[in-house]
């Protein structure tokens, strides 16, 4: 009797997961990466037993991802310095929230930098600058939420 191939630890952790809970993003997450081997028909049946429609319920969410940022000019002052620093954090920080959005269920809301902690150095009468801090990115994150179809047989008359 051919059995098939049996589930690897990972694919039933993730079909643990699925049973648990009624999001369909990891129902399809898990039919993603498992079509052809233990539960598949099981998953897509729970799948197509939920409504067409899906409520999705968004949440407004912060982000904070390490940076470190330095100048590339020599300054007068450090004021200016520290300028010129900032600027380039602010666009840096835009650049490094952008990949949050790949997900249909993830909206880049906006970015911002702060800083942790400055370091300047005067260098033959000159400034330059660095900091170390985060981009800070907004996001709204969805969640897809499922329901299960009414089904006829089950409605009290």
């Amino acid at each position: 009797m051919d059995l098939g191939q049996l589930p690897s630890p990972e694919e039933e952790a993730s079909w643990a997961a699925v049973q648990r809970g009624d999001d369909c993003v990891v129902l399809r997450e898990h039919l993603n990466r498992w079509p052809t081997v233990a539960f598949p028909a099981e998953a897509q049946s729970r799948l197509d037993g939920r409504s067409v429609t899906t409520d999705t319920r968004w949440a407004l969410q912060e982000t904070r991802l390490p940076m470190t940022v330095w100048g590339e000019a020599l300054f007068d002052d450090e004021r200016a310095a520290r300028e010129d620093v900032l600027r380039r954090a602010a666009a840096l920080a835009g650049e490094t929230c952008v990949p949050l959005r790949l997900s249909p269920l993830r909206r880049l809301l906006g970015s911002t930098s702060a800083v942790t902690t400055w370091t300047c150095a005067l260098m033959e009468r000159r400034w330059r600058c660095g900091l170390d801090g985060v981009a800070v990115c907004g996001i709204k994150v969805g969640r897809c939420l499922m329901a299960k179809r009414r089904n006829p047989s089950e409605e009290i008359l």
